[in-house]
């Protein structure tokens, strides 16, 4: 019999011992923290090693290709990851949400936006492809790197499986099957680069990367279902989920027009080798994105919780939850600032340093996107979508019309500036305008009056 149904209290963490007697007393007892805790902890760890491993093997893999070459790849993977936006659907967060609020719905939450995903990243490879194909010639370079990196789109699907262990505060089961994948495909690229293999080879590992998380949550999502055999109703459920998440699918859009666009415009008005530079360096930059949705994808089943039963300490937690967001930006921000030149020479080589400029300035984007992301759960249960989509829209224009004027003028550090100056309109300023509770609470501010 277990604790639980022996109504005994479960245990602390042996860690708990360990902190001092005021912070101890504090944490004693308090169980669903150290559940979210402990989930957050697989997350993080998963992650920042995901993250490295990205920054390591990119780094040897874009020293071995050039600036060049890396630019064909990074070209390709943003036209991409417009049409893994599209296939995601926008559901991820309504989904988590709705589990955690009734778990008797899993099932079919869960079989119809796998069913939905699955349709969508079909058709959306079938016409990447042709469309590439069309554009630059059958059997053009570009389209068989769009035939291998697009077909990450059909197994983007089974990140389904991920949204029930979000759901579930069990992200220690996506974590493995993630860390398995990073592990086996990056392998497959240093082991590319040792036997000197073409650029198409790299866009396989890809590919192999996304088939194999795909697999690993499968056998993962064995040893912990549901409950109940996955149903669909694509009429029924599809469309009310469709109802309401197609503001995220064109906030998603939006965001892509922000945050790489950029890449294709410089492609096309400064070359591939430009572009390659680009790519590299900032990865310096985006590369700390994961700590804001590790975070916030972690605590959003628990404040979705809280907020129905208190939403006072709800609206302080979140409060709390921005104030760490804009410290730990800020402070990422100002280290890659001061040392982004060293940095650039010693992992990607001489080769990117025209780079530092626009990773001085890109990094600055680091402080609205950890607060844009900070939002979502805010948003998701206050049924805000559409000032999200306001944020995005707006963004998204600003970010074209600036890389227009920016690029032929700046270079890639024109591209930085739009960033950072079209994030922050759609992270911060939209909020100062039109939601000034959200942006009071992205101060860390929670008063009555004014929330």
């Amino acid at each position: 019999m277990s604790l639980r149904e022996n109504n005994m209290p479960r245990p602390d963490p042996l860690w708990v011992k360990l902190l001092p007697a005021k912070i101890r007393v504090r944490m004693e007892g308090r169980h669903n923290l150290f559940a979210v805790l402990h989930n957050s902890g697989w997350l993080v760890a998963d992650k920042v090693f995901r993250a490295l491993a990205a920054i390591v093997v990119s780094a040897w893999v874009a020293r071995y290709l050039g600036p060049e070459e890396y630019g064909k790849l990074a070209y390709i993977l943003a036209i991409v990851a417009v049409f893994q936006i599209a296939c995601a659907l926008g559901l991820d967060g309504i989904v988590v949400r709705d589990i955690a609020k009734n778990k008797e719905e899993a099932s079919l939450l869960l079989g119809t936006t796998f069913m939905m995903r699955l349709v969508a990243g079909l058709v959306c490879w079938t016409g990447l492809v042709f469309s590439m194909a069309i554009v630059f010639g059958w059997g053009n370079e570009n389209m068989w790197l769009s035939l291998f990196i697009g077909g990450s789109l059909i197994f983007q699907a089974g990140d389904t499986i991920d949204l029930w262990f979000q759901s579930q505060v069990q992200s220690r089961r996506t974590v493995l099957a993630k860390f398995i994948a990073v592990l086996i495909s990056s392998s497959l690229r240093v082991l590319f680069i040792v036997f000197k293999a073409p650029l198409l080879y790299f866009a396989v590992a890809f590919f192999a990367e996304t088939a194999i998380v795909a697999v690993a949550l499968a056998i993962s999502y064995q040893l912990f279902k549901c409950g109940q055999k996955w149903q669909f109703r694509l009429k029924e459920r599809g469309k009310i989920l469709l109802k309401e998440s197609w503001p995220f699918i064109v906030s998603g859009l939006s965001v892509y027009i922000y945050m790489r666009v950029d890449q294709v415009m410089i492609r096309n008005i400064l070359g591939e080798k430009e572009l390659g530079i680009f790519s590299a360096v900032i990865a310096l930059s985006t590369g700390w994105y994961f700590l804001p949705v590790t975070l916030c994808s972690s605590l959003l089943p628990s404040l979705s919780k809280l907020r129905t039963d208190n939403k006072e300490l709800y609206l302080k937690r979140t409060a709390k939850i921005f104030r760490l967001l804009l410290l730990l930006s800020i402070g990422i921000s100002l280290f890659i600032y001061w040392q982004g030149e060293n940095l650039i020479a010693l992992i990607f080589g001489e080769k990117y340093i025209a780079g530092h400029v626009a990773l001085g300035i890109h990094v600055f984007t680091n402080i609205s996107v950890f607060l844009g992301v900070g939002q979502s759960a805010w948003i998701l249960n206050e049924k805000k979508q559409k000032l999200f989509l306001l944020q995005t829209l707006a963004g998204g224009a600003t970010s074209v019309l600036l890389n227009l004027m920016l690029i032929p003028k700046y270079g890639i550090a024109g591209a930085s500036i739009s960033a950072a100056v079209s994030m922050f309109i759609s992270a911060v300023l939209i909020n100062f305008i039109f939601a000034k509770k959200l942006f009071y609470l992205q101060l860390g501010i929670y008063k009555k009056n004014t929330v």
